[in-house]
């Protein structure tokens, strides 16, 4: 269905659907990693880089020769990794800080220990 039929182009339709939402999930590049954030927290915890609780994001990547799909959050004060593979979690890591996982993950830690997942 092309967007203009249902309104998308109409700013005033587009005003009303944004109404009381206070956060949009959004996709952007590290490299060329195509990240999916879809929740955000925030916390004064200087190793969690500003993130807090609610922070949620994935990406595709290869792990272990196959591709599969990471889930990244932090939850109260755990940082935690999923990762994915036919829908099936297949590992979980979890610590103190994304660094602290991302070590533990063994892989991407120098991509992501600046940043919060």
């Amino acid at each position: 269905m092309d967007s203009n039929v249902i309104g998308y182009d109409n700013q005033d339709i587009i005003e009303q659907l944004q109404e009381g939402v206070t956060f949009f999930p959004f996709i952007f590049y590290l490299e060329k990693i195509k990240i999916f954030m879809f929740g955000v927290g925030t916390s004064s915890k200087s190793e969690f880089h500003n993130a807090g609780s609610g922070y949620m994001s994935s990406f595709i990547y290869t792990y272990k020769k196959n591709r599969v799909l990471f889930v990244s959050k932090i939850k109260e004060n755990k940082c935690i990794v999923k990762i994915y593979q036919d829908y099936q979690c297949i590992e979980m890591f979890e610590g103190h800080s994304p660094n602290e996982v991302w070590k533990a993950l063994g892989i991407l830690q120098k991509k992501f220990e600046c940043y919060s997942f």
